[in-house]
């Protein structure tokens, strides 16, 4: 397998990726949406026998206590079905953190399941004294500094391109009476404060776009 960086050529194959990945194409139009709009981006893929199975993108988010901070979130994240639970998933997010360190990213932050982000020393945002702009449970929202204490002293709201606020919506439309994910159902068991269902249909989609745990990595 190998890790590269996204080529003019691979739009399509990554767009085909994301749409086999997810149950709605939301996460393949995000991508294109970043890609046009947000700078700078890590895009990777995972090539596999000649032929893209995976593909990670991370974009810029901003501090609100500190616009000059080079901070990227980690997402949308995806492996192709047939070839989800062979450890792409964890190389893509290695070498993505080490392309944001190359990059001059300070940290990385991600919304995603509190089981699988610490492998790669995430840890709750909230140590650190940031949160996500959305109402999402705590352990959720993670940060990894990619540079030594340069989250010190922050504090504050971090917010996502607003791409991701667009695609929020158009999820919610394609997942209206569809149900959600047996990922996602197992994840809201985890979290059953009455505020859950209320901050779902922002969290949804980026849970999503980080990673489908159970069968990426």
């Amino acid at each position: 397998m190998i890790i590269r960086r996204e080529a003019l050529e691979d739009s399509g194959a990554i767009f085909a990726v994301n749409a086999a990945a997810f149950e709605t194409s939301s996460e393949a139009d995000l991508v294109e949406a970043l890609r046009e709009h947000a700078r700078p981006t890590v895009s990777l893929v995972a090539q596999l026998d000649g032929r893209v199975v995976g593909h990670i993108l991370f974009s810029p988010v901003i501090a609100e206590a500190n616009h000059s901070l080079r901070i990227m979130g980690l997402g949308p994240m995806a492996v192709t079905p047939e070839h989800q639970g062979e450890g792409i998933g964890s190389a893509l997010v290695r070498a993505g953190l080490d392309a944001c360190r190359a990059l001059g990213a300070c940290a990385v932050v991600v919304l995603g399941h509190p089981r699988y982000y610490p492998r790669f020393g995430c840890q709750p945002a909230s140590r650190f004294g940031i949160h996500c702009e959305y109402d999402v449970p705590d352990e959720a929202f993670m940060a990894l500094e990619l540079k030594a204490d340069s989250l010190r002293g922050l504090s504050g709201r971090v917010s996502y391109h607003e791409a991701f606020d667009l695609a929020t919506e158009r999820t919610r439309e394609l997942l209206m009476g569809a149900g959600i994910g047996p990922e996602l159902k197992d994840f809201a068991c985890d979290h059953s404060s009455p505020s859950f269902a209320k901050l779902l249909d922002p969290y949804l989609l980026i849970m999503c776009t980080c990673v489908l745990i159970n069968s990426v990595t």
